[in-house]
């Protein structure tokens, strides 16, 4: 189930909904999606969720080329459970394939957005439950 819509941020580039625990991104048609463009959509990364679990959901509505070295100099967010990428027609399930190779990061493709948000609800329940028993976490303090 979609939790409360916190915040909706419109850059020259995206669209980025905030969720407590996630956040959705639709980049506009035609966009090219560079490691300067990534870097702006960390800047959210770090404001909403720099201290917390959270997942990403790419939702591909829209055509856009995404330069695949971008990903190579991006940063890694340890609280980043998963990322969901939601894709509308083959040749874009099919560039999100390849986009998943060049990540170091867990990555499901999907075709329907409530399956891939029902995927990032299991990670971060899971992400919760490895943290609440790590030695010297606070949760397990609290046990």
């Amino acid at each position: 189930m979609r939790s409360p819509l916190l915040e909706t941020i419109n850059l020259d580039f995206v669209k980025l909904e905030i969720y407590d625990e996630y956040i959705v991104t639709t980049v506009h048609e035609g966009v090219l999606f560079d490691h300067k463009k990534l870097d702006e959509v960390h800047k959210v990364f770090d404001k909403y969720f720099k201290h917390k679990p959270f997942g990403y959901i790419s939702n591909r509505v829209f055509d856009y080329t995404v330069n695949p070295t971008s990903f190579i100099y991006s940063l890694q967010y340890e609280n980043l459970v998963g990322t969901a990428i939601v894709c509308y027609n083959d040749k874009s399930y099919r560039n999100a394939q390849f986009e998943s190779t060049l990540h170091n990061c867990l990555i499901e493709i999907f075709h329907i957005e409530s399956k891939a948000l029902e995927w990032i609800s299991t990670q971060l329940e899971s992400f919760k439950k490895k943290q609440a028993y790590k030695p010297g976490s606070v949760q397990s303090k609290l046990s």
